[in-house]
């Protein structure tokens, strides 16, 4: 705006200074009008000329030469004055020269100003701008910066929940450890009372190796004085070693049956008998005995019922296999009719396979190279009924439930209680019976 006033102030300064190069009153004689009219003229201030170039108007004045008519004054007279009036002329266009020269340096000055406030204005333009777009960036950081403090605000939570379970699993830990060393010092103690039991093993085992030794030296001793040559001696020792493979067996039974029997054990009791001096007293034999035949009790029932619940499976499976039947309690299936019938009183040559329901093998008289031959009636129902079914030398597979087999005491050590049977029947020959 002050840009504007400026430019409008400076025409009407010059307007004003062109007014006054004219006075109202100057009288209009023939120099005057030549001096105000000359617009080229050397002699003439250049602000006469400047001045109507500034308003785009022609120059008013124009060189007009006296009329005759015109009375002559007289020369030295005019002369004077028109000197006077020169001279004050000169001076006021001298003075308004001046004027006007300090007025264009003003308007220099105006307009460097100008330049220097547009710059500035520029300058200040692109500064807004900066500001502008740092505030944008501002304004950016602040949202990133809420994010962030939103992230840490989430990120505080997680940890303070990450911090809960860390305590959690440190009193955890704490209370593992603490239980895990009750259960190291339990175990220290069991370790120790097994070292003492060791121990006493080992101490019994030495005294039994001793026993046995003193015990095979005498047997030794006894053997150079007995004479198996002789008949009664002969005797005497199949006696021993019947004594001996009923023991045998008794220890294998009982094992099979789960009852683990220590061997040197039972043959140090045995040695201690013929020498009679027991090492234990009857009332901790009868213990001992009272124990050993509970064990055995749990594990033949346990042994029974598992052995019961397998068989009826295997024979649910069996029944539903195509020819089976069901007669005289038991399951038959025909793998080979053979030819001709047998009549009940008709000799019947046969092989037979003992097998548990898991294919362990009891008996197999084929491998053997040995026959079972008897009249068909004579034979048990749960066989008969099957063979009556088959011709001579037909086969046959028959699946016997356990309460017409071995029952609930099986046959130790090979057959648990409870047990389903299988067997695989082929009639070698038929003897026909004579009429």
């Amino acid at each position: 705006m002050k840009r504007h006033s400026l430019i409008l102030h400076v025409p009407l300064a010059i307007t004003f200074l062109y007014g006054l190069s004219h006075p109202a009153n100057a009288e209009e004689d023939p120099l005057a009008v030549i001096t105000a009219s000359s617009n080229f003229d050397n002699s003439v201030p250049a602000i006469l000329n400047y001045a109507q170039q500034e308003q785009g108007k022609p120059s008013s004045g124009s060189v007009q030469v006296a009329p005759k008519t015109q009375k002559r004054v007289q020369a030295s007279d005019k002369k004077s004055s028109l000197d006077t009036k020169y001279s004050q002329q000169q001076g006021w266009l001298t003075q308004k020269d001046a004027t006007i020269r300090q007025l264009q340096m003003q308007l220099a000055d105006k307009n460097a100003q100008e330049e220097t406030f547009s710059q500035k204005e520029e300058e200040l333009t692109t500064q807004i701008k900066a500001l502008q777009t740092q505030l944008g960036a501002q304004k950016l950081q602040n949202t990133e910066l809420a994010d962030v403090q939103k992230q840490s605000a989430l990120l505080e939570a997680q940890l303070k929940e990450k911090g809960t379970q860390l305590e959690t699993l440190t009193q955890k830990l704490n209370d593992n450890q603490q239980q895990h060393s009750t259960q190291v010092s339990t175990l220290q103690e069991q370790l120790n009372q097994e070292s003492l039991a060791v121990k006493a093993k080992e101490a019994e085992l030495a005294k039994i190796t001793s026993d046995f030794s003193q015990f095979k030296d005498e047997a030794a001793k006894k053997s150079a004085v007995v004479d198996l040559k002789l008949v009664p001696q002969q005797q005497a020792y199949s006696i021993g070693v019947s004594l001996g493979n009923d023991v045998l067996q008794e220890l294998n039974t009982r094992e099979a049956q789960g009852v683990k029997v220590d061997r040197d054990a039972a043959l140090l009791g045995i040695s201690d008998v013929f020498k009679g001096t027991l090492a234990l007293d009857e009332g901790t034999r009868n213990k001992s005995l009272a124990a050993a035949s509970q064990a055995l009790y749990e594990n033949l029932s346990k042994a029974e019922s598992q052995s019961i619940k397998e068989g009826k499976l295997y024979q649910q499976k069996f029944a539903k296999q195509k020819g089976v039947e069901f007669k005289e309690g038991v399951y038959s299936k025909i793998d080979y009719a053979g030819q001709e019938a047998i009549e009940p009183e008709d000799t019947v040559v046969i092989v037979m396979k003992e097998t548990l329901t898991d294919g362990t093998v009891i008996t197999d008289m084929d491998a053997a190279g040995k026959v079972w031959s008897q009249p068909l009636s004579a034979y048990p129902p749960i066989f008969s009924g099957p063979l009556k079914r088959l011709g001579n030398h037909g086969s046959i597979t028959v699946v016997v439930p356990p309460d017409l087999a071995y029952g609930s005491k099986g046959l130790p050590p090979k057959i648990p209680p409870g047990a389903t049977m299988t067997y695989s029947i082929r009639v070698v020959d038929v003897i026909k019976k004579t009429k």
